[in-house]
């Protein structure tokens, strides 16, 4: 009698915390069901472009119900959620932390990639009001450079590949446009040695850029007039295998005729100074070459 007489007491001791504690009946989905739904709340909010709602969503998947699949899918629509508003250092410190969090996930590629993509995305564009590209400054485009060389070296045939290597020729664009752009303004001043280095750093590290036809034309040109005519012709056949039948090809194959030809004894013509406009400030690292 008395041993039902405490189980009576236990229970009603039980049944009176929750009545004070005021909770809620149980939801009826399971686990796995309730993450899911919540997860889908927020990649709606998402498609609606509320991101800021979205990520509410997002972290309440990853605080309720943090063993579910979903709360890792959450982190990462979360930096998806930055990289759509534009916040590209968030998003990129947001993928940073999926990887690192999750190492195994399947998801972990497309994270890296998009990595990648943020730091392109940050590098300063073509605006008809503002100074080119490659006259700014271009941090954005190096961290972008070895974001790329890196996801590349760990994904050679991975499913965002192609989409790594079109950005990074985006990229090593850019920065050997600027080196380009510094090789011109030498040029416009008769710097013969500024302009062979600078081409030469140019073609040993974006030799495969589109700017590294002009900066193989030029330093032919720089090599002649400082009376390099072996490294001038090393310089031409470079040009001539890379690029047969081009006008810069040809140009050169006049420049470096015989000298009775061009009537002088080395020392090049000015074939045009390929130049633009006048930097609008000190150029990218203006110095006598690297």
């Amino acid at each position: 009698m008395q041993r039902s007489l405490s189980s009576v007491a236990v229970f009603a001791v039980l049944a009176l915390s929750i009545a004070c504690s005021g909770a809620q009946e149980p939801d009826p989905r399971s686990y796995s069901e309730a993450a899911a739904y919540e997860y889908s709340r927020g990649v709606q909010r998402m498609e609606n472009k509320r991101h800021d709602e979205a990520r509410v969503f997002f972290a309440r998947v990853q605080q309720r119900y943090p063993y579910s699949e979903y709360a890792a899918l959450s982190e990462l629509r979360s930096a998806d959620s930055y990289f759509a508003e534009k916040s590209y250092i968030r998003a990129i410190d947001a993928y940073r932390r999926f990887v690192r969090l999750h190492p195994t996930h399947p998801d972990v590629e497309y994270a890296e990639y998009r990595i990648v993509k943020s730091y392109v995305e940050r590098m300063p564009g073509d605006v008809f009001v503002m100074p080119p590209s490659y006259e700014r400054d271009l941090t954005d485009a190096l961290f972008a450079q070895q974001a790329s060389e890196s996801f590349l070296g760990r994904y050679p045939e991975g499913e965002f590949s192609e989409r790594a290597r079109e950005l990074r020729l985006t990229v090593i664009d850019r920065l050997a446009s600027s080196e380009l752009y510094v090789a011109r303004f030498y040029h416009r001043r008769d710097n013969h040695l500024a302009v062979a280095r600078r081409c030469a750093y140019l073609l040993d590290n974006f030799p495969d850029s589109t700017p590294a036809r002009e900066a193989l034309w030029m330093q032919v040109r720089a090599l002649d007039s400082l009376g390099e005519r072996d490294a001038a012709r090393a310089a031409f056949a470079r040009l001539q295998e890379a690029f047969p039948g081009s006008d810069e090809a040809q140009r050169a194959s006049v420049l470096l005729g015989p000298a009775e030809d061009r009537g002088e004894e080395g020392g090049a013509a000015d074939d045009g100074a390929d130049g633009d406009a006048e930097p609008t400030g000190a150029p990218h690292a203006v110095e006598e070459g690297r």
